[in-house]
C-alpha cells in the first residue's frame, strides 16, 4: 500500500521532467524572420524531425512540424533559404531549409506549428516559388 504513493511521485517527478517552454517566437503568435544564405549544405542540423504541412499566406510561411527532442527548453527551428534562384523544368524557385537545433534528445513527440516571416526575403518581389528540403511539394508565395 505504501508503494502506490511513492510510484505516483515518481511518475509525477518523470512527466515534469520534460518542461513545455516556449520554442521559439513562431509559436507564441509571433514568427521568426527568414534566415537567407549562399549554401545550404554547410548548416547543420539534428535531422529527428519532419515537415506534416507547409502552407503560405500573405507574408508569412506556416510549418507544422512533428519532432523528437523536445524536453530540452532552447531548441529551435530556423527556416533558410538559399538567394540564389533555381531554374527546373516546371518554373524558378528558390531552396529552402529548415534547421532544428537540441540538446536534450528526449523520445518525447511533439507536433507543433511554427510561422516565418517572409518579408525580408521577398524584398519587393510580390511571388515566387520555395522548395524546403524535406517537404514534397513547392510552395508558392
Amino acid at each position: 500500500m505504501k508503494t502506490y504513493p511513492l510510484l505516483s511521485l515518481i511518475l509525477i517527478i518523470m512527466l515534469g521532467s520534460c518542461r513545455q517552454d516556449s520554442i521559439s517566437l513562431a509559436t507564441e503568435g509571433e514568427c521568426s524572420s527568414v534566415k537567407i544564405t549562399n549554401n545550404l549544405d554547410t548548416l547543420t542540423s539534428a535531422e529527428l524531425f519532419s515537415i506534416q504541412e507547409a502552407k503560405s499566406e500573405n507574408n508569412t510561411l506556416s510549418l507544422t512540424c512533428a519532432y523528437g527532442g523536445g524536453c530540452d527548453p532552447n531548441h529551435t527551428f530556423e527556416l533558410y533559404i538559399d538567394n540564389n534562384l533555381r531554374e527546373d523544368a516546371t518554373a524558378p524557385y528558390f531552396e529552402g531549409r529548415v534547421v532544428f537545433t537540441t540538446k536534450d534528445w528526449c523520445k518525447r513527440l511533439e507536433h507543433k506549428n511554427f510561422c516565418f516571416d517572409l518579408t525580408p526575403f521577398k524584398n519587393g518581389t510580390k511571388s515566387g516559388k520555395i522548395r524546403i528540403r524535406g517537404w514534397k511539394n513547392v510552395i508558392e508565395f
